[in-house]
């Protein structure tokens, strides 16, 4: 796995903050251990990464995926069933 889509990885895991939480990830050496990184990047690699991908080569690259991943429920029977009048609080209603 490259350096830059560990970094992804790690910061798409890690919060939803898009870029700014990958410099912080730069010094936690478990993470980089546990995807077998050598290196972690800057936060300006992935971004340039991604911006250099392209939307047509992206989509090409993510469609076949996204369906790989929704296929095996799409044959059966489901019902969405939710009820948004319940409020929780501390996980009880």
């Amino acid at each position: 796995m490259t350096a830059c889509i560990g970094n992804g990885l790690l910061s798409i895991l890690s919060g939803y903050c898009r870029y700014a939480h990958v410099t912080g990830l730069r010094g936690e050496k478990a993470s980089r251990q546990i995807l077998g990184l050598k290196k972690m990047v800057s936060e300006g690699a992935p971004r340039r990464a991604l911006t250099q991908a392209g939307g047509t080569a992206s989509a090409h690259w993510l469609t076949p995926r996204l369906w790989a991943s929704a296929d095996p429920v799409l044959d059966r029977s489901w019902i969405l069933d939710m009820d948004t009048t319940i409020k929780m609080f501390y996980n009880k209603q």
